[in-house]
């Protein structure tokens, strides 16, 4: 426990008035934070317009809602296919899909596209 103690906190690697403005900015309703796609980069984006192109990205016809979670049902069947393709006990046990999980929407911009969001 003495080390734990004997430990100094970091110092902020920002400035007081940098904190604020991002205090600002998070009290500010017009604007969304966000994180942008797979760039490990952080936009500020109008709120509307945000939930508008998050909007019209869904109406596309490729996507559809569906009422219940497809992955199980799509396990269940997979595993007879391979049983009867595969007669390797092992290499069948390591290509039955497990554990799937049903696709999300998470609505991250990409900042390198025209328009700024997809």
């Amino acid at each position: 426990m003495g080390i734990i103690k004997s430990f100094s906190k970091p110092r902020h690697n920002i400035t007081r008035l940098e904190k604020e403005a991002l205090r600002t900015l998070k009290k500010n309703t017009d604007f969304t934070i966000l994180p942008a796609g797979k760039d490990n980069v952080t936009i500020i984006i109008n709120t509307v317009e945000s939930k508008q192109n998050s909007i019209s990205f869904l109406e596309d016809p490729s996507y559809r809602r569906v009422d219940r979670d497809l992955t199980h049902s799509a396990e269940r069947t997979t595993t007879p296919m391979l049983k009867i393709i595969i007669s390797h006990r092992r290499c069948m046990q390591k290509l039955r899909p497990a554990g799937s999980r049903h696709p999300r929407n998470f609505g991250l911009s990409k900042i390198n596209t025209e328009g700024g969001v997809l």
